[in-house]
């Protein structure tokens, strides 16, 4: 081939030549506008999973304060009605004419209307001790820590599992409290049954995760729900910790998800 153009005329091996360099050219430019192309549809197509993954967010959001809403009215109706028929006999505290501590069925009776458990505590410093509950579970268990009962919804946890919860003062002792409790795994799994139908793309999906000291903990996913994201991916734990440092944002990463994919994949998240 080159010894055939090496005894063309010049003029002929010029227009190949040229011809070769145009053709070159031709190919470096579709591959450039190619990757402009496919960087410019990423760009859009990111832009459009922001604008999804922040109407999300704050729809998660508006669940979480109708939840605390919700909470602080069952509340508020639990404290009116225990603050009528909790009395006090000598040094006795009574609910329905029987000691607190033998009243757990007619507190279950209360916690059945409002469909919550319903704890009676006492305050000791800064640790509040269950005098009775409506669910044997919680009797002589305890929490710890200083809350703002102004608040709407506090997080807790007894016996190792997390509650979200609304406390308020009884009035018929200032160091009586009643906590009334919905366990976080249900609220969490409520939601994953609502969420479990929506799609983003051909096979992305939403997952929560948790902050602070449980930071890393998948509290919603299709098949990974409370498994924590660096134990699963150790790897990947500087990469993951990015959602912590910005209210919003994307990360990219390889990884095999269990339950979803086959073998690694090239994954992008993008958090709210």
């Amino acid at each position: 081939m080159i010894s055939t153009i090496r005894n063309m005329r010049v003029p002929n091996q010029v227009s190949i030549g040229a011809l070769a360099l145009i053709s070159m050219i031709f190919i470096v430019l579709v591959l450039a506008i190619s990757e402009l192309i496919n960087d410019k549809l990423n760009q859009i197509v990111t832009s459009h999973q922001r604008t999804e993954a922040s109407l999300l967010a704050n729809h998660l959001e508006s669940e979480h304060d109708l939840i605390s809403k919700s909470l602080n009215k069952m509340a508020n109706l639990v404290v009116h009605d225990l603050d009528r028929r909790i009395v006090k006999k000598g040094q006795q505290l009574m609910l329905d004419n029987l000691p607190l501590t033998q009243a757990q069925q007619s507190l279950a009776q209360t916690s059945n209307a409002v469909d919550s458990n319903i704890l009676i505590v006492e305050k000791q410093g800064q640790t509040y001790r269950a005098l009775t509950a409506s669910n044997p579970f919680f009797l002589s268990s305890q929490f710890s820590g200083r809350y703002d009962f102004a608040n709407p919804a506090v997080e807790l946890t007894i016996k190792n599992q997390r509650y979200i919860a609304n406390v308020k003062p009884l009035a018929i002792s200032s160091s009586l409290y009643v906590a009334v409790l919905v366990p976080e795994s249900a609220i969490f799994q409520s939601m994953a049954n609502r969420f479990e139908e929506l799609s983003f793309g051909k096979s992305g999906y939403l997952y929560v995760t948790d902050t602070d000291a449980d930071e890393g903990k998948l509290l919603l996913h299709p098949t990974l729900a409370g498994k924590n994201l660096y134990q699963l991916f150790p790897d990947l734990k500087a990469t993951f910790q990015q959602l912590y440092h910005a209210d919003s944002g994307v990360i990219y990463y390889t990884a095999k998800v269990s339950g979803k994919d086959q073998e690694s994949q090239e994954s992008k998240a993008i958090f709210q």
